[in-house]
């Protein structure tokens, strides 16, 4: 084969391979693990309403519910993804539906301010005909708030014990080591207020109602989605304050040996921006799923924005650490959180058009991970989007910083060119080789780019300081076998050089030459 075409046919190849290895990188990312504790997201269907998707787990299967005009669809989700059972109630209005919960076979709910129910296993509907403005159901009660205060009743419907207490709007509770941990939030139209309170299932006795935290109403601010978990050392009460500013989420941490409150703590994640939260028990601590605003790393200094769902874990009154659930770069909210033997699992929703909304689960069951893995049509799509946008201006850049690199050399060879020095000439392989030297030191000093310098980990092969040498190596043969060792010009010669080496290396750093 002619060295001519045979310097081409090398060239293309060089950059084809170095191409669909960019390609091969950027698939692996999209079709990666959001993080090495959470899996993929699993599709399971779409909603009309923003509001919680819960789930439940029943006999070491998890279930996933939420409301449709007729009804409620039930999905299982592990270990297998298939539709479980549609609940047609009559007169039914999914608007309406504040609460939803789910036990022993049983579905609870709050509609028009009245806990209804429905037995999965017979089909049969309840009406209990007890009113109620928020009700939460734990391993053994059901708590709930009115108009007079809080009530406690067990799954017979017998009521337990009452704590009076005016204008409660929301109430969560939760059980563990014989106590009722309690929180909830008042609204008297003028003043939000947020309490915790518990009680003793043993000695049958409330302790006094603890004000965490109060905020005047005003058509910009409130309190909301208040929270309650518990763990082995202290309870923590979690809820969302909406101001002019924006929404945060804040908690209070009562550790069980006091009575005293800890101080009220903002909590920080990527973002102080957070929009929705569920919070759960789990045996390390106290697990949260937050819908959170926040930015992140994709590739080099590539950063993708998005409102995300993190998780974070609390011990002994701190966060301990938090990590992604999702990394799709869109709106994510309303997460909705378990625990169970089998893991971790947790729901939320994702816009997807016509007023309608994705529902998505994700865990941290291996079982779960490995069948929602593997690489999908939109990792793909995803990675040649990047491709393309991180090639066009990679290259269209690098260029013009490659062409900084060369001035020098192109500035001798005009001298050789016009003042025609003694001993060189246009044709001489001495100012070819000048000029080559001088645009291998003025590359050693301008390679790689500062965006990879600036980045505080970068991956092999690209933390090499060698390449930007090699890649002159390359271009240096490529040149010489193009011209069959002879140079018809110095000028020709490095114009070639400098297009061919310059193509490898923008082509080699371009995930670095994005931002």
């Amino acid at each position: 084969m002619n060295k001519k075409v045979l310097s081409v046919v090398l060239i293309i190849l060089l950059l084809a391979g170095i191409i669909s290895w960019h390609l091969y990188e950027y698939i692996n990312i999209y079709s990666s693990n959001p993080s090495k504790m959470w899996s993929r997201d699993l599709f399971v269907g779409e909603k009309n309403l923003n509001a919680p998707s819960p789930l439940f787990y029943d006999n070491g299967k998890v279930y996933i519910v939420w409301g449709q005009k007729k009804g409620f669809f039930i999905y299982e989700i592990y270990p297998e993804l298939k539709k479980a059972k549609e609940v047609l109630i009559e007169n039914f209005n999914e608007s309406s539906v504040k609460t939803l919960s789910f036990r022993q076979g049983i579905l609870y709910w709050l509609e028009n301010d009245r806990i209804k129910s429905f037995s999965l296993s017979d089909d049969k509907e309840g009406n209990f005909n007890i009113k109620a403005n928020d009700f939460k159901l734990t391993k053994n009660y059901i708590v709930l708030c009115d108009s007079e205060g809080i009530k406690l009743f067990n799954f017979s419907m017998k009521q337990i014990s009452f704590l009076p207490f005016n204008n409660i709007s929301q109430i969560d509770a939760v059980e563990q080591n014989h106590v009722l941990h309690i929180s909830f939030l008042t609204d008297d139209r003028e003043e939000n207020k947020v309490y915790y309170v518990s009680y003793d299932l043993q000695k049958n006795q409330w302790l006094q109602p603890v004000e965490i935290d109060r905020l005047f109403q005003t058509s910009t601010s409130r309190m909301d989605n208040v929270k309650v978990a518990s763990d082995k050392n202290g309870a923590y009460v979690f809820y969302l304050i909406t101001a002019k500013n924006g929404t945060a989420s804040y908690y209070a941490y009562f550790p069980h040996e006091e009575i005293n409150i800890k101080k009220t703590s903002k909590i920080y994640l990527p973002s102080s921006e957070v929009i929705s939260f569920d919070v759960v028990s789990v045996p390390e601590g106290v697990g949260a799923a937050f819908s959170t605003s926040t930015k992140y790393q994709v590739f080099g200094p590539f950063t993708q924005s998005g409102v995300e769902i993190v998780y974070a874990l609390f011990r002994e009154g701190t966060i301990h650490y938090v990590t992604f659930i999702t990394k799709e770069g869109k709106w994510a909210s309303a997460p909705y959180l378990i625990s169970t033997p089998e893991g971790l699992f947790v729901s939320w929703i994702e816009t997807g058009g016509f007023s309608n909304y994705l529902i998505k689960a994700a865990s941290t069951n291996q079982e779960f991970a490995k069948r929602v893995g593997g690489i999908r049509e939109v990792d793909v799509q995803n990675a040649l989007s990047l491709l393309v946008y991180s090639l066009a201006s990679g290259v269209f850049l690098g260029f013009i910083m490659s062409f900084i690199t060369a001035l020098p050399s192109y500035g001798w060879l005009l001298i050789v060119m016009f003042l025609e020095p003694k001993n060189f000439k246009s044709e001489s392989p001495k100012s070819f080789y000048i000029a080559l030297i001088l645009y291998s030191i003025a590359k050693y000093l301008f390679y790689p780019p500062r965006s990879i310098k600036a980045v505080a980990t970068v991956s092999f092969p690209y933390n090499l300081m060698i390449i930007p040498v090699v890649t002159v190596i390359l271009a240096f043969v490529f040149t010489k076998m193009y011209f069959k060792g002879k140079l018809p010009s110095s000028f020709a010669a490095f114009t070639f050089l400098w297009v061919i080496d310059s193509l490898i290396t923008n082509v080699f750093y371009s995930p670095f030459m994005i931002k």
